[in-house]
């Protein structure tokens, strides 16, 4: 089954862009995994700066291809998705470089509330595809939880953030090879 879009170019090229959200949710699943693990203290805060380097090198510039992709097949919905993932991403990668291991920062816990917010955006835009949707509500309830760390610190919003975040990365996972399958049309 063909998934991409046929696009032209000024010359009469057909041009053929992939669905972007098998790539962008990959990469949402590998930082929610990440962070979530770190979170939840499964590795040492001192690993932090490794995640965040992992992350930023690696979810970040997925999800920003996805976002172009999204737009260019005129997908809004998809392409804000993505586009407002991989800033929050790499705003949380860079504000865990910035900092002392296992430190919060009220500063970010407000960005991270605004990029839950944001979030319903596309995940209301996309309603028509709720499997889309749900992984980017998903991402959002993430975002919050870690805000309520970030803005308080407690050990039960940090824990809570984690177990979201593992759940928003199996969701991530699941709809990625699902639609990288076939199985749910990315249409």
């Amino acid at each position: 089954m063909d998934r991409s879009h046929v696009g032209h170019t000024g010359d009469g090229t057909a041009l053929r862009i992939a669905h972007p959200l098998p790539l962008g949710f990959v990469g949402l699943a590998v930082a929610s995994f990440a962070f979530g693990a770190l979170q939840l203290g499964w590795i040492s805060s001192s690993e932090g700066k490794t995640v965040a380097l992992t992350v930023l090198f690696f979810t970040v510039p997925l999800q920003l291809l996805a976002s172009v992709a999204g737009f260019l097949r005129a997908e809004v919905a998809a392409a804000t998705g993505m586009a407002v993932l991989a800033g929050t991403w790499a705003a949380i990668t860079l504000s865990t470089l910035s900092a002392e291991p296992g430190t919060t920062s009220k500063g970010l816990g407000v960005v991270l509330c605004a990029a839950a917010a944001a979030m319903l955006v596309p995940a209301a835009a996309g309603l028509a595809q709720p499997w889309a949707a749900a992984v980017m509500v998903a991402a959002g309830v993430r975002f919050a939880a870690t805000a309520g760390y970030e803005l308080t610190g407690t050990k039960g919003w940090q824990h809570a953030a984690g177990w979201v975040g593992l759940v928003a990365a199996l969701l991530g996972y699941a709809v990625a090879l699902l639609l990288a399958f076939g199985v749910l049309d990315g249409e």
